[in-house]
């Protein structure tokens, strides 16, 4: 299965992802960056690593989450991807409160808030750029 295949159907799993319902689907993800050979699996790897980090943080697994969340953001850097699930700002704004939180690529995750114009999940996260 293609990215592009791969990257529907994460926009079809808005609620998914509210929900944090994603993690059943890591699997999925993981299988498909294992079937393509391209270099759009590591777009597949970084929302794996995201619904990991969102799993875990729930499950108060907050060192397995903190390194998920590290990986991803690490991803979203090197790829240039400051468009990661753009259907779905509110996962965006928990992922980056979440990084802002632990200490993860806090200028990046900046940025993407910035640039994204991502309201936060809940107030006085400290790091959260002001408009």
């Amino acid at each position: 299965m293609g990215t592009a295949m791969i990257m529907q159907q994460g926009r079809c799993g808005r609620g998914r992802w509210a929900r944090n319902e994603l993690l059943p689907r890591a699997p999925y993800f993981e299988r498909a960056v294992q079937a393509s050979a391209s270099e759009g699996g590591e777009y597949c790897w970084c929302l794996v690593h995201f619904a990991r980090a969102l799993a875990r943080t729930e499950a108060g697994d907050h060192a397995t989450a903190r390194r998920e969340l590290a990986a991803g953001f690490a991803l979203v850097r090197s790829l240039e991807w400051i468009g990661f699930l753009r259907p779905h700002a509110d996962v965006v704004a928990r992922l980056c409160a979440l990084a802002l939180d632990y200490g993860i690529e806090t200028e990046l995750v900046r940025r993407v808030i910035l640039e994204r114009n991502i309201a936060p999940p809940r107030p006085n996260i400290a790091g959260w750029p002001r408009d």
